[in-house]
């Protein structure tokens, strides 16, 4: 999916939240905290309430989206944004494209990676080793994807804490990975919903 394409199919907030119901709940609203379908809708407040454990909730609720200032466009914009930069994409970038605050882009782009990480699909066997320098000592071996993490790094990170360098490695492999995948971005709108059905 690319840019042109989020504006299209997410013209608008309610597009983007009938999205995530359709993905998350596949037509039938369940209460994230107590898991009854017994809820009545507050369409107003683009919310549901559940008349058993008598809380009200929304889509977002327990995912990166949950209490998010920023209008969901914008996040399907970064999520775009983030799975099509071949190399990644700094913070800075993503804020100057998205016209946010750095901190703001940098909070998103962690959450987005993280959450779409987290399946583990980490080099699925194409592992060979290729020199890339981390850190003043360290260095880290990969191939397939190795060339890309020393390209990336390099472009996008200029510099790569070893602190983070299980993030990176992460980053750059899932890219690696789906590569080839034309339904990457609903595969992971799926992951950043917590893979919750």
């Amino acid at each position: 999916m690319n840019i042109s394409e989020i504006y299209r199919r997410f013209p608008t907030e309610q597009d983007c939240i009938s999205y995530l119901e359709k993905v998350r709940w596949k037509g039938k609203p369940a209460c994230p905290y107590c898991q009854s379908t017994n809820q009545t809708p507050m369409s107003k407040e683009k919310r549901y309430h559940c008349n058993t454990c008598n809380t009200s909730f929304s889509v977002t609720v327990r995912t990166i989206f949950h209490k998010t200032k920023l209008p969901l466009q914008k996040w399907f914009l970064a999520i775009c944004l983030v799975l099509n930069a071949k190399k990644g994409i700094s913070a800075r970038q993503l804020a100057r494209d998205l016209k946010v605050n750095k901190d703001t882009a940098w909070n998103m782009s962690k959450r987005i990676r993280e959450a779409v990480v987290n399946q583990r699909v980490l080099f699925l066997g194409i592992a060979q080793m290729h020199k890339t320098n981390i850190g003043d000592k360290n260095s880290l071996g990969c191939s397939g994807g190795g060339g890309l993490n020393n390209r990336g790094k390099v472009r996008q990170y200029h510099r790569a804490n070893t602190y983070y360098l299980n993030k990176y490695v992460n980053e750059f492999s899932y890219g690696y990975n789906n590569k080839n995948n034309n339904d990457i971005f609903d595969q992971n709108i799926y992951n950043v919903l917590g893979g919750i059905t």
